[in-house]
């Protein structure tokens, strides 16, 4: 019993220092006109909107300038969150327009740490901002909504190395299981087996893209255009069930279906670049989905009812 009540304890203190540690920040901010300046002292000293819960909504627009007071936040750090955004790019400046920070999605950091935090999502710390710095002013070009808050710069650091050390695990024991597949559709001369070999190079990949933000950029994955990843990761499981199956050699018509399927969800590629709303592109996508889950359903089906069959043939002695 007392075990017990010592480990709620030490759970609830663990969460709120987790709180303490990540508290949001609130700002001020202007997405309008004036929002496009360069610099601090090119904005209006009024029109300010207020942001209490530290979070600047999507609707606001973009770009942005944030007005952030650091003195109140330390001794822990400045933290804006999410970095993995395709167009998220950062410039901080002291009140009187000294660039103290800078980050680009993709591209050089200038004072900037760039990791993730305990849930796996993707920030930048900046430990250099002082609170003499002032109010600093955050210019935020970005495509979702983005969070600012104060962090512990040790618990920061350490929940980024848990993240990248997990998910470089995965993607090294990916990678493994690639080469071998590859090496048994050679050997084996079964082209099937590079069907699994490409899954999981693609699941490699993904694992790389996913710690992409912690490493240099000439190690980081780099800019990905819009849904690559889960486009060709969709038409891979399609090709890897009809592998797994055997709809090929069971079914012929049905796999020709499957391809059909998979092919298509690589054109969708090419809509999300065409199109600057995406709207179209979403739900082309959806309805792909549902094809995709309609033929699988009757491609399950299909091979589930030709095995019965097989299995009454052979419990009866006919040839």
């Amino acid at each position: 019993m007392k075990c017990g009540a010592a480990l709620a304890a030490l759970a609830l203190w663990l969460l709120m220092g987790s709180a303490h540690a990540q508290e949001p920040v609130p700002f001020d901010y202007r997405c309008d006109a004036a929002a496009a300046a360069t610099t601090p002292a090119a904005l209006p000293a009024d029109g300010w909107q207020r942001a209490e819960d530290g979070r600047l909504p999507r609707a606001a627009g973009s770009p942005c300038w944030l007005r952030i007071d650091v003195a109140r936040i330390a001794p822990r750090i400045l933290g804006v969150g999410r970095f993995s955004q395709k167009t998220m790019e950062v410039a901080v400046f002291s009140r009187d327009g000294r660039p103290l920070a800078a980050a680009r999605y993709g591209g050089p950091r200038n004072q900037v740490i760039v990791g993730s935090d305990d849930r796996g999502i993707s920030q930048m710390l900046f430990p250099t901002l002082r609170a003499e710095d002032g109010p600093v002013f955050m210019r935020v070009q970005r495509s979702r909504d983005v969070t600012v808050r104060a962090e512990n710069l040790v618990r920061a650091e350490q929940a980024d190395r848990n993240y990248s050390f997990v998910h470089l695990g995965f993607g090294l024991f990916y990678a493994l299981v690639a080469l071998v597949a590859a090496a048994l559709g050679g050997l084996g001369r079964d082209r099937g087996q590079f069907v699994f070999a490409a899954l999981f190079a693609w699941l490699a990949i993904g694992d790389w893209q996913n710690i992409s933000e912690s490493l240099p950029a000439g190690l980081a994955s780099g800019v990905w255009p819009p849904a690559v990843w889960d486009c060709v990761w969709n038409m891979l499981m399609i090709l890897a069930a009809a592998q797994l199956m055997q709809v090929r050699e069971r079914a012929p018509r049905w796999n020709r279906w499957m391809i059909v399927t998979g092919v298509l969800y690589l054109l969708v590629i090419p809509l999300f670049q065409i199109e600057a709303s995406r709207t179209t592109a979403r739900a082309v996508f959806i309805l792909i989905g549902v094809l995709f889950s309609v033929v699988g359903l009757a491609v399950s089906w299909r091979v589930l009812r030709l095995g019965y069959r097989v299995a009454i043939v052979e419990q009866s002695g006919f040839p």
